[in-house]
């Protein structure tokens, strides 16, 4: 009798983090949601993002929600409460009443992440987090991700290398970063450089860069 209890009390949490996360639902609805989750409504919170595959990062009322990007784990969570996730997306801090708008910015955070950055809070994302509003999956391709996707697709293990020349301030930092000689850094920059159509060197070309690999990933994230 206990294990259903049990079994029934996490159904109705999952339910509630469903509602509560809607925008569509209506304010009083989300505040109903809020109070059976027991969330205060002058505290702020956070919504972390995971893999669903993956356990919840803290103890905090959670549930899979399907969307574009696959079947997803959000977790709503104190705002200062630290996150161990293996991947993860945290979004802004917000009142019970506007977490709808923290688990937005929690999953465009979790479709930027990358095995260099696994971990991303939506709060140091700053205006890259408009583009999962201006780019959102199908959309069409502009020409600077159509050719990071060609790199990509040509050799997949070259995105670490796109990655730390995007956030690099030299190509030098950039060979220390990768443990390289800085003439092999050089030469492979100049003939990315020539597969892109911009020059990766320049100022200029490392913000394509970093527009073009966000894009790319906002495109081709999917958790299953």
């Amino acid at each position: 009798m206990h294990a259903l209890n049990e079994i029934s009390a996490h159904s109705s949490n999952e339910i509630a983090v469903n509602t509560l996360l809607d925008g569509e639902r209506t304010p009083e609805d989300r505040r109903t949601a809020a109070g059976s989750l027991h969330l205060a409504p002058t505290t702020r919170y956070r919504v972390v993002a995971q893999p669903a595959s993956t356990t919840s990062a803290t103890a905090g009322p959670s549930a899979v929600l399907t969307t574009l990007v696959g079947a997803v784990r959000a977790e709503v969570v104190l705002s200062s409460v630290p996150v161990g996730a293996p991947r993860a997306g945290i979004g802004i801090a917000a009142a019970p009443g506007e977490l709808a708008r923290s688990w937005q910015s929690a999953l465009t955070a979790l479709r930027l992440t990358s095995d260099g950055e696994p971990v991303l809070y939506a709060d140091d994302l700053g205006s890259l987090l408009l583009l999962a509003e201006i780019s959102p999956a199908g959309a069409p391709e502009n020409c600077d991700l159509q050719s990071v996707g060609v790199v990509i697709r040509e050799s997949p293990r070259v995105i670490a290398m796109l990655d730390t020349l995007a956030a690099s301030d030299s190509l030098r930092a950039a060979a220390s970063t990768l443990g390289f000689h800085h003439s092999t850094v050089q030469s492979r920059a100049e003939e990315l450089s020539g597969k892109l159509g911009f020059d990766v060197r320049t100022s200029r070309g490392r913000t394509r860069l970093s527009v073009a690999l966000a894009l790319y990933r906002l495109e081709t994230a999917r958790f299953d």
